[in-house]
């Protein structure tokens, strides 16, 4: 579907520009879905691909920075979820619930950590140096990348913390993630 709507675009008789896509990738990386990551992967690959023949279509820094922003947003919504799961476990103070509510945390944890462990590897492939940057736009960026790789690891630390139901997962596995940065 990426493909149709870029091919579209850029087979029309209209200019087409980067900036066309921005708001389309922002709003799959700020939707919590546990698709977005893989659909704002998906759009900026179709783009570099695009870009072979349409240079001025490269994905800049802040539509790449966008992987790690949806990363982000479904760590945010996943949270989101089970907070009102357990809101109405607690109202509805169920025994048998509260299991349930362990196995769901115990996967979410999972997920958290895999987000933040996505951002880093997101960083790495990166691997940008200060002579790459050719902006103050793309300065903020790559700053941006690595706050909210930061943020990804601090949410999943906090969680861990907050619902110990893996010794596996603690919030020390975040601080040494970081700390390889």
């Amino acid at each position: 579907l990426t493909s149709l709507y870029l091919s579209r675009a850029v087979s029309s008789s209209s200019p087409i520009r980067l900036k066309t896509f921005h708001p389309i990738i922002a709003s799959w990386a700020l939707c919590q879905s546990e698709r977005a990551p893989g659909r704002v992967k998906e759009w900026n690959r179709q783009l570099a691909a695009v870009s072979a023949s349409q240079p001025h279509l490269k994905p800049d820094l802040s539509l790449l920075c966008s992987q790690i922003i949806a990363e982000v947003s479904v760590q945010s919504g996943i949270i989101a979820r089970l907070g009102e799961k357990n809101q109405s476990s607690r109202e509805e103070n169920l025994a048998a619930r509260s299991i349930e509510n362990d196995n769901e945390n115990a996967i979410a944890m999972e997920a958290l950590f895999a987000g933040a462990q996505n951002c880093v590897q997101f960083l790495e492939e990166m691997s940008l140096d200060e002579s790459q940057l050719e902006s103050p736009q793309d300065t903020a960026a790559y700053t941006s990348m690595f706050t909210h790789t930061i943020r990804a690891w601090g949410c999943a630390a906090r969680f861990a913390h907050l619902n110990m139901t893996s010794e596996s997962l603690d919030e020390s596995r975040g601080v040494s993630e970081i700390l390889e940065i």
